[in-house]
């Protein structure tokens, strides 16, 4: 049960503004075992201090309308660095003299405290935009190009269109309004520590959304960026399509596969011949999620096939069925079911679950022994 107020410290807080009693009532619950005079005295030097961080942050913002900018904007960029998912920016234009408590650079403000913040500027701004890059876009353009593509984007969605802009980094190429570059902006200006949240915010909702997609890889958690869970699972797994090719070409070679793992190789390439000479699509070789994989993913007809390719050195298929336990189905089926997630456009087909065995022959090369349809 929480504690009450003190009288002193109520009349205190119903005379802030809305933002700065949020803010102060954020930072009162480690505290409360001061008196209420104590108490009181401390959160409010901590707010005075906090205003004039503020005031510092909004000198840049102040000049540009000192300049006669009616409706600057503040620009930023999140996601240049991840190896995964598009680079997102915002553009936000503030009220003269806005005060948010807590708002800063969008790496310096703890996650829960982003969305906090988020919603809050959403309601308080006003105009602001967003616009991304795609992937695609990243590998095609370059990350800077795609960074100021995603910019123009995001400043496209503010109206009016700003006057003059407060940009993070460089100077943005390609638009007509005036432009003051600041390196570190977005612990300089702060319309561009705005601009910072909403284009963080937004990133890692998308990158949320991603995890759904493409699960294994840990989005959700990372949001793209190199962590050594991440740099596992692509090792693992795999690159997926939200990746970006050029930033994994630094991560090194993957580890030289064993004998047995090359063997195995072989009688995939073995039978995926064999389903291609009888005229099945070959959609997919060794796809591969944290539960499991599937050798091979084939279209037959009006069915879509996932094959599981068993390598035994003798003429006996039996075993290698049995093998294939329920535990062993239900990871199967699991990753067709992720397979289908990720490539929709294969959902309206029949799904079935075959097994290709492949036998040493006479002259030690893998052949088709058997192929048995409809397995489980």
């Amino acid at each position: 049960m929480a504690r009450p107020v003190p009288d002193q410290l109520a009349s205190w807080l119903g005379r802030l503004t809305e933002v700065e009693r949020c803010w102060v009532q954020s930072r009162m619950g480690a505290r409360r075992r001061s008196g209420g005079e104590e108490l009181r005295g401390r959160l409010r030097r901590e707010l005075l201090v906090e205003l004039v961080r503020l005031r510092r942050l909004s000198r840049p913002d102040a000049a540009a309308r000192r300049a006669a900018a009616r409706w600057p904007a503040g620009v930023d960029e999140a996601g240049r660095g991840p190896l995964a998912g598009p680079v997102v920016a915002a553009a936000v234009v503030l009220a003269r003299r806005y005060r948010l408590p807590g708002l800063d650079d969008s790496k310096r403000v703890p996650e829960r405290r982003r969305w906090e913040l988020y919603e809050r500027l959403i309601r308080d701004c006003l105009a602001h935009g967003v616009g991304t890059a795609s992937v695609e876009e990243i590998e095609t353009r370059g990350i800077v190009q795609a960074t100021f593509l995603a910019m123009r984007r995001a400043l496209d969605e503010v109206k009016p269109p700003p006057d003059f802009l407060l940009v993070d980094g460089f100077a943005l190429p390609g638009v007509d309004a005036r432009q003051l570059a600041l390196p570190g902006g977005d612990r300089r200006s702060i319309s561009i520590a705005a601009a910072s949240i909403l284009a963080k915010v937004t990133r890692d909702r998308l990158m949320v959304e991603l995890d759904g997609v493409y699960p294994g890889y840990g989005f959700a958690r990372h949001k793209g960026y190199g962590t050594p869970a991440h740099l596992e699972a692509i090792r693992e797994l795999g690159p997926c399509p939200a990746h970006r090719p050029s930033f994994l070409s630094g991560l090194g070679p993957p580890p030289r596969p064993s004998s047995r793992s090359r063997r195995g190789r072989e009688g995939e390439e073995v039978a995926a011949r064999h389903l291609q000479a009888a005229g099945w699509e070959l959609l997919g070789e060794s796809f591969r999620t944290r539960g499991g994989e599937v050798d091979l993913v084939a279209r037959d007809g009006n069915c879509l096939v996932f094959v599981e390719v068993r390598n035994w050195g003798s003429a006996a298929f039996g075993p290698a069925v049995a093998s294939i336990d329920r535990f062993k189905q239900g990871r199967l089926r699991s990753t067709a079911e992720i397979f289908l997630a990720r490539h929709p456009k294969w959902a309206d087909l029949d799904v079935r679950f075959d097994v290709v065995l492949v036998t040493p022959g006479v002259s030690g090369r893998l052949l088709v022994h058997r192929h048995l349809r409809a397995a489980f």
